[in-house]
């Protein structure tokens, strides 16, 4: 068992990492971090997470750790997602909390209408949270009611991609939604004109259908434009 450090002594070893890309040290460090839910360490905690000058990895790993804290985190985060006024802290807040359906979460249902909610927000990135949410706690309603408007006329190009998305991952958890989704995707490839958004769109489809039409799901590197429109050509036929 790890024992617990001091805000003191946690504020000098994150000083003295915060700059290192260095995982070891990092995990190292949020193993210390999460072993007391007292106020002043939960406090301490979301206070990192306003730091967006340290190193991204170390960032990625802060926030994923609140995951570890179990209900009283998820309580914790709860009340930050009323009062945060912060759109990219919101959701980070927002992510981390639909995450903890892996973490046993017990109010998914209430991060689900937190992401519908911030799903009609004019902050690009907290739609974005909100889809990847969605995808993850989502529901055949959502598909009908929220995500399918945000395929066809979200202003922002990446997330009508981020709405096909969150088709797909509805699927995994209940395939009974892949006609549904697959109607609204087959229509919006003919009308989608950023690459971007037409490749998330096509992987979907891919990915529900059962078709390969030679893009890679999960990859982080963008598909040449050649390739999407080859894919294009092979979806259009279903």
């Amino acid at each position: 068992m790890i024992a617990t450090a001091s805000i003191n002594e946690l504020q000098k070893e994150f000083t003295e990492i915060s700059g290192k890309h260095d995982m070891a040290l990092h995990m190292a460090f949020c193993k210390k971090l999460v072993t007391s839910n007292d106020v002043e360490f939960l406090d301490y905690h979301y206070g990192l997470l306003r730091d967006r000058s340290v190193d991204d990895i170390l960032y990625q790993n802060l926030r994923r750790a609140f995951s570890k804290r179990g209900p009283a985190g998820e309580d914790y985060l709860h009340k930050k997602l009323v009062t945060e006024t912060d759109a990219s802290l919101q959701g980070d807040v927002l992510q981390v909390l639909g995450g903890m359906k892996n973490h046993g979460g017990k109010r998914l249902d209430e991060t689900a209408e937190w992401a519908r909610k911030l799903l009609q927000s004019d902050v690009d990135t907290l739609r974005c949270r909100a889809l990847w949410v969605l995808g993850w706690l989502g529901t055949s309603d959502d598909i009908d009611n929220v995500v399918s408007d945000r395929l066809f006329h979200d202003p922002n190009n990446e997330n009508r991609g981020w709405a096909a998305t969150a088709m797909m991952q509805i699927f995994f958890s209940d395939n009974t939604t892949a006609e549904k989704s697959l109607g609204c995707l087959k229509q919006a490839i003919r009308a989608e004109k950023d690459y971007f958004a037409l490749e998330m769109i096509l992987i979907a489809i891919q990915e529900l259908t059962g078709k390969r039409f030679g893009l890679k799901s999960g990859s982080n590197e963008r598909a040449p434009r050649e390739k999407v429109d080859t894919a294009l050509k092979k979806a259009l036929t279903l």
